[in-house]
């Protein structure tokens, strides 16, 4: 069973931060939630989650469902509207969230898991995917 630890991830930006998510809590559903505590304002925060399901009995074909999740909210660009010059409370503008699940089924071996976990890593370094997503051109 792995440990909910502190995990340093990479940014996407032209030089390349490490941003550390620390585990913060498990939700009813058994969602472990990871936040950048950098950002003091929860509402901004940068946040992963991971899950893993244990298959359905009556499935047929027993499958775990493992799912990650990465939120990266964008905040609202405000200015004082006041002649005090006192700046509004923060907001947020938007969140960009990257959902990846994955089927796995009961039968699998490591070797299997393995390359799935592989595939989908280096498919996400494949350059017509990160045109879809970075630059958002359509496949044709």
């Amino acid at each position: 069973m792995a440990t909910a630890v502190n995990m340093v991830i990479n940014d996407g930006q032209v030089t390349p931060v490490a941003v550390t998510f620390t585990p913060v809590f498990r939700d009813a559903n058994g969602v472990y939630w990871f936040h950048d505590l950098v950002e003091t304002n929860p509402l901004l925060r940068r946040m992963i989650s991971i899950s893993l399901k244990n298959p359905s009995r009556g499935q047929k074909e027993p499958m775990y469902k493992a799912n990650v999740r990465v939120f990266i909210p964008t905040p609202d660009i405000t200015s004082p509207t006041t002649g005090t010059g006192i700046q509004p409370a923060p907001s947020k503008a938007y969140t960009t969230v990257s959902d990846m699940t994955f089927m796995i089924p009961q039968r699998s071996t490591l070797a299997n898991r393995r390359d799935a976990e592989a595939f989908s890593r280096n498919l996400l370094s494949n350059t017509l995917v990160q045109g879809v997503l970075r630059d958002l051109n359509m496949v044709t």
